[in-house]
């Protein structure tokens, strides 16, 4: 028997009332040419989707489309969760625009109510294309910004939750550049705080035995060669994330706003 969204009741008035409107939006929003994904379930994923024209039947069906980065790949996904059916709870949202012209494309992401399967969050990432098509940078903008070095994951959080978090990334493009880079300050200064506690931390290789079991890394302090050149590759990081948001800032909003329902969120 089909899965019908009407057929779902959810643990929270106001989450299924930010679901269905969510819905309605992604349905009318969703023009001629459009692939549509009925709603089915998936594990704990109760999933829609609606996929642009560009987009084939195979990867709106199986979903990989959410990591296209081809021209004018276009995407909404839906997804509430569940441990038993009919009760449902939480949202999950994942929009897409690539765009067939233009050098800027964007990935939404938002997560709220996901207990332990997905947990809470959000971000935007952007995405400048190059002449080739492909992606030549990124930055994304949200509830948290982090950074990979070497083995170690830093990360800062912003001072609002999500939702007003949101709510400034779309008031304005001076807005969403202050609060990105206010988060990237932040970063910034957590980077600094843990090469000084030695947070930061190098490894050393085992041999790898051609088993197909990747070889033991052993954690030690890093060098003082080591600790120069990753402080260094970090600061140089945060300054060009900083550095696309000052010069891309209006078009990130422009994007933002014209493809995420701020107000339904």
């Amino acid at each position: 028997m089909a899965l019908k969204t009407e057929d779902l009741s959810f643990e929270s008035k106001a989450e299924g009332e930010r679901y269905r409107a969510l819905r309605a939006w992604m349905e009318k929003r969703a023009a001629a040419g459009w692939k549509h994904e009925a709603l089915k379930a998936g594990g704990n994923f109760l999933t829609e989707r609606w996929c642009g024209p560009k987009v084939s039947a195979d990867r709106c069906a199986s979903g990989s489309v959410v990591t296209s980065e081809e021209r004018g790949a276009e995407w909404m996904t839906l997804d509430a969760l569940h441990y038993e059916l009919p009760k449902a709870f939480g949202l999950v949202v994942n929009l897409g625009r690539f765009p067939e012209k233009g050098d800027l494309a964007m990935r939404f992401y938002l997560s709220e109510g996901g207990k332990t399967i997905v947990g809470e969050g959000m971000d935007a990432t952007f995405l400048l294309l190059g002449k080739d098509g492909k992606v030549a940078e990124q930055v994304s903008v949200g509830e948290r910004a982090g950074l990979r070095i070497l083995e170690s994951e830093l990360s800062v959080s912003a001072p609002d939750p999500w939702r007003a978090t949101l709510k400034k990334m779309a008031a304005s493009p001076k807005s969403l550049e202050t609060l990105a880079t206010k988060a990237l300050d932040a970063l910034q200064a957590r980077v600094d705080e843990a090469f000084a506690k030695g947070e930061v931390q190098g490894f050393d290789e085992g041999e790898y035995k051609g088993d197909g079991v990747p070889p033991m890394k052993t954690p030690r302090p890093l060098t003082a060669a080591e600790k120069e050149r990753e402080a260094k590759a970090a600061k140089t990081e945060i300054a060009r994330r900083k550095a696309f948001v000052a010069k891309h800032a209006k078009a990130m909003h422009a994007l933002l706003v014209a493809n995420v329902p701020v107000d339904l969120l």
